[in-house]
């Protein structure tokens, strides 16, 4: 089957990519994870939302399912300790 995954985004908003989980009742995927994402540790955004595994217990995160994640693991796309962040 096909399934819809989020991945190259440096533009939603931390609602939006909650609202387009929430439209699964499972696990959503996003894909490439860092690749052309934009990541600062005060802005939520894909990055950050695909880097954790848990999420706070506030409002804006109920029924939220942590979504699978995809990195480039070649060296190239995304540093080595970038990698290991959600691998751990």
């Amino acid at each position: 089957g096909i399934k819809p995954s989020l991945g190259h985004d440096k533009e939603a908003s931390e609602s939006e990519i909650l609202d387009a989980l929430r439209l699964s009742k499972e696990p959503m995927h996003i894909t490439h994870l860092f690749n052309v994402c934009s990541f600062h540790h005060r802005l939520p955004g894909l990055v950050n939302i695909g880097l954790a595994s848990v999420y706070p217990n506030l409002p804006e995160y109920t029924d939220i399912i942590p979504p699978t994640v995809e990195v480039i693991g070649d060296l190239a796309h995304v540093e080595f300790a970038c990698g290991k962040l959600r691998a751990n």
